[in-house]
């Protein structure tokens, strides 16, 4: 997509992306840790191999995923539709389908939380000066909470 005059780019916080590799590494090395190393840890009193092999690897990944992630993520947004990037894979939004947004919730999280017309919930993080957050308030037509709950029974809030 072509950057035009009226659309902004606007970039996800480093810290979040961050935190968001950080967390899978340290998930994945428990996986693996108590996958392969936990016994030979127990019986033996030393860790094996196989520990000094994934923890590397698995740290080395997190590193370039999160460089790449952090260079290849961001929003373009425009009066008529938000389109998320992500690693170079597009996702449009367009603001007049946008229905419901949780400002409550949205707020909260530092996450905008919104409903599409076909009842589906979505979520995207805030990008770091919080433009995406106004650009919605400003181009959807929202209907009230009450309304809301009164069309779409199945979703909560």
């Amino acid at each position: 997509m072509s950057k035009k005059n009226k659309d902004l780019i606007v970039r996800l916080s480093n810290t979040k992306l961050i935190l968001l590799y950080v967390g899978t590494f340290v998930v994945f090395e428990a996986i693996f840790f108590f996958s392969f190393t936990i016994g030979n840890l127990l019986q033996n009193g030393q860790l094996d191999l196989p520990f000094f092999i994934y923890t590397p690897f698995l740290m080395v990944l997190a590193v370039i995923l999160c460089i790449i992630s952090i260079k290849n993520t961001y929003y373009i947004l425009n009066d008529s539709r938000v389109i998320h990037v992500r690693l170079g894979k597009e996702v449009s939004y367009e603001w007049s389908h946008i229905i419901y947004i949780n400002e409550e919730w949205s707020q909260k999280h530092k996450t905008l939380d919104f409903f599409l017309e076909s009842g589906k919930e979505c979520f995207l993080a805030f990008d770091k000066d919080g433009k995406l957050y106004e650009y919605a308030l400003r181009n959807c037509r929202l209907l009230e909470q009450e309304e809301f709950l009164r069309r779409y029974t199945k979703n909560k809030l």
